[in-house]
């Protein structure tokens, strides 16, 4: 009898499959930034399947465009607008999460083209991103996917900290 309680307990708290729609708080990870230089300027990620229902934070100096068309794509777009505003590393881990969104159905990591003329299913996050080192206003464009991609379950976006408040 109790190997029966104890079966029933761990299967009421076994984790279940994540069901869709799902909302997560979004961040922008995993990129060849430093400490003092180099520093993200710009990026640009075109999304599949994916709802923005907030924007939860503006890096200062920053302009960030993000939405749906009617259909299931989209775009996040950010941009610093002089060298003191790009980011470094721990500005980006300090800021917490840019977006609050959606995700209709589980991340797909590429785009999967479909045999016999099926056409194909685009990879959910993909863009490119600019990187500029202090001495270099060139820049480097670097790809985006969905391993620069974080996303942590949550409903709503994070309070803005009291050191942001003015």
């Amino acid at each position: 009898m109790r190997c029966v309680f104890a079966l029933a307990a761990l299967l009421l708290t076994a984790a279940r499959p994540v069901d869709h729609p799902q909302s997560y708080l979004l961040s922008i990870v995993n990129l060849p930034v430093g400490v003092i230089s180099p520093r993200l300027t710009d990026f640009h990620i075109d999304t599949w399947g994916v709802s923005i229902n907030a924007v939860c934070r503006f890096p200062y100096g920053w302009r960030i465009n993000a939405g749906n068309y009617a259909s299931p794509d989209g775009v996040i777009a950010g941009e610093s607008s002089v060298g003191a505003s790009w980011l470094n590393r721990s500005q980006m881990t300090s800021d917490g999460p840019i977006l609050l969104v959606v995700l209709d159905g589980p991340v797909q990591r590429r785009t999967l083209h479909v045999k016999n003329g099926g056409g194909e299913s685009p990879a959910t996050f993909s863009g490119k991103a600019t990187i500029e080192d202090f001495n270099d206003d060139r820049g480097k464009s670097i790809p985006l996917t969905a391993a620069n991609i974080s996303l942590t379950p949550a409903r709503a976006c994070p309070p803005i900290p009291a050191s942001r408040l003015r």
